[in-house]
């Protein structure tokens, strides 16, 4: 239903507008991506409430990355009245695609790597008693 509401309304918004981020659009979703902010936040802070410091330190680098990927849409959407009507969809795309990229690795290197994610979390963990923190190892070193 909020799907067709904002369709409705964007119909009668194209007729001067360049992009699909003007309008009740880009409305919507500025408000979407500053809720799903902040309740990212709130989460972050009541994990960091219940874990120790290895788990604060590893919520303060996701914390950044996770920013990254949703303020760049709310900053973009304010800075880019600045420019030219005819550049703005060209602009918008270009920092969009470049942001989530970069965060996207960002996110990615942090869970796959070997590193904070992988000391806080039970991966890292033997599942036999009194077993050594390192991870399995498959094959035999030769």
């Amino acid at each position: 239903a909020v799907q067709v509401a904002l369709l409705a309304l964007e119909s009668r918004d194209q007729a001067h507008a360049f992009t699909g981020h003007e309008g009740a659009g880009g409305r919507a979703t500025l408000a979407s991506r500053l809720a799903l902010y902040l309740w990212l936040l709130r989460a972050l802070r009541g994990t960091a409430e219940e874990g120790g410091c290895k788990m604060r330190s590893f919520l303060g680098e996701f914390r950044t990355a996770a920013s990254l990927h949703f303020l760049v849409y709310p900053l973009l959407w304010l800075v880019i009245p600045v420019f030219a009507q005819y550049w703005r969809a060209c602009i918008m795309e270009v920092v969009l695609m470049a942001a989530q990229a970069g965060s996207n690795m960002w996110l990615a290197s942090t869970f796959l790597e070997r590193g904070p994610y992988l000391e806080v979390s039970s991966l890292g963990a033997s599942p036999l008693p009194g077993g050594d923190r390192s991870p399995p190892r498959f094959y035999k070193d030769e």
